[in-house]
């Protein structure tokens, strides 16, 4: 493939994409974004994508000028344009931003502007699926709810840059958040899921968390004997007595966690073949198969 970039309709190799110095996504962060990844050319749970990406529209009164038909042959002009095989799987990520503009009013801001790139989907570090990824809960607070909505997957991610930095600075691989009641939120770009006494548990999105779609689809269709996915409050204690957790996200998928530190204590936790996490992995590939077997027809080399 060649990686590929589509403004406003128009087709460009990366390298020779541009946009306005003057744009808002840039100068504000006034934009929203979606990653898709692609199995045999059709975009993973495009519809809950779809829905999400209005959601945050409406949540920050930004106007959409096309429909979800009309976005799919967008994917599909990009898609041809970069030369993507059908057996090949890559990612792709859409930002709508709300067009040029110096004034923070909104009114002043010129027509909105479509931006989709194709790229190799992100190889994540096998050790993280092997012995678990290292968490760090540190002094940077996930954003509070009252200041901004975590359903708005928006193009500003200077608090999630800041609380990863604090991470990898305690020799860490990625954030787990506090919010300002002193309770577990999501990682720097992933959900959380704990797991204790039969219950896989995530914190509900009130608490400061976006709605990731992994996190949907486990939440809502995977079934696992002897186990419910529940949304509940996860503070240290119930941190402390978890046998398992791990992290999900559209290019992760699910990944298991490995030890989480903090100021205040270091935590363990199990990871191994016989583990809950890894039988939460193996159903969620069978639900992505389900899926692509009922959205066949939405691929994009066709």
């Amino acid at each position: 493939m060649k990686e590929s970039a589509l403004i406003n309709g128009e087709c460009f190799d990366l390298k020779d994409a541009k946009i306005s110095i003057f744009d808002r996504g840039f100068l504000f962060g006034d934009s929203i974004y979606e990653v898709f990844k692609t199995q045999n050319s059709i975009p993973l749970y495009f519809d809950a994508h779809w829905e999400r990406f209005l959601e945050s529209c409406r949540l920050i009164s930004l106007d959409i000028p096309f429909d979800k038909d009309e976005l799919f042959s967008s994917l599909k002009k990009i898609f041809k344009y970069s030369e993507i095989a059908s057996k090949e799987d890559i990612y792709i990520r859409m930002i709508f931003t709300r067009g040029i503009g110096l004034d923070l009013d909104i009114a002043s801001a010129s027509d909105p502007g479509l931006i989709i790139f194709t790229k190799k989907l992100p190889s994540w570090n096998q050790q993280f699926y092997s012995r678990g990824i290292k968490l760090w809960l540190g002094d940077v607070l996930r954003n509070s709810t009252r200041s901004l909505s975590p359903s708005i997957k928006g193009g500003n991610y200077l608090n999630n840059i800041l609380g990863l930095t604090d991470a990898k600075n305690h020799h860490c691989e990625d954030v787990l958040f506090y919010n300002h009641d002193g309770l577990v939120t999501e990682c720097s770009n992933s959900n959380f899921f704990v797991i204790h006494d039969h219950q896989i548990i995530t914190a509900p999105v009130r608490h400061g968390l976006l709605k990731g779609i992994t996190r949907k689809v486990l939440l809502e269709e995977i079934n696992i004997d002897s186990y419910e996915f529940v949304e509940a409050e996860i503070d240290n204690a119930l941190l402390e007595k978890s046998r398992e957790a791990f992290i999900t996200s559209t290019t992760r998928g699910v990944m298991p966690v490995g030890s989480i530190r903090s100021g205040a204590f270091e935590k363990e936790y199990y990871v191994g073949s016989d583990s809950v996490v890894h039988v939460i992995q193996k159903l969620y590939e069978e639900q992505v198969e389900l899926h692509l077997k009922e959205f066949s027809s939405l691929g994009l080399s066709e």
